[in-house]
């Protein structure tokens, strides 16, 4: 354990997950922004469908995952500055770890589900609204 105030330390395991977390985060979100920044318009809907989709699941496992330490947490403030710090390392940073690859396999599963799925532009279009619906080549038909 790392000490940095007398009676106040944050575990090392905790902070070297949040890092990596944090790393992985970061991986994950230049992945996003070059991928929904190439193709045409139906690539990148579908790319951001997928996207949305991954962080939402991501959100809820999350939640899931630590809501009665949650209500433990909210019982005991105020918190002291190491306090916060490492609860935000223990509940937010370091569960990434677990939460990011979980997130990257959902998005790149639904991404191809809505590629090659020939309903899945009637799922879009609920979603998002596509300008060009009525103005399609025959091309984009097939």
């Amino acid at each position: 354990m790392i000490s940095y105030i007398e009676h106040s330390s944050i575990d090392i395991t905790v902070l070297s997950f949040a890092i990596f977390g944090i790393i992985l985060l970061i991986i994950y979100a230049s992945f996003v922004f070059f991928v929904t920044h190439k193709g045409d318009f139906y690539q990148k809907r579908r790319w951001k469908a997928s996207v949305w989709l991954g962080a939402i699941t991501g959100i809820l496992f999350q939640v899931y995952l630590y809501h009665s330490d949650i209500k433990s947490v909210w019982s005991s403030l105020p918190l002291s500055p190491t306090d916060f710090l490492n609860m935000m390392f223990r509940y937010l940073f370091a569960p990434l770890i677990i939460i990011m690859p979980l997130i990257f396999v959902i998005t790149l599963g639904m991404h191809y589900r809505l590629k090659w799925d020939f309903t899945s532009d009637n799922l879009l279009d609920k979603i998002w609204k596509d300008p060009n619906k009525r103005n399609k080549s025959p091309i984009q038909l097939l």
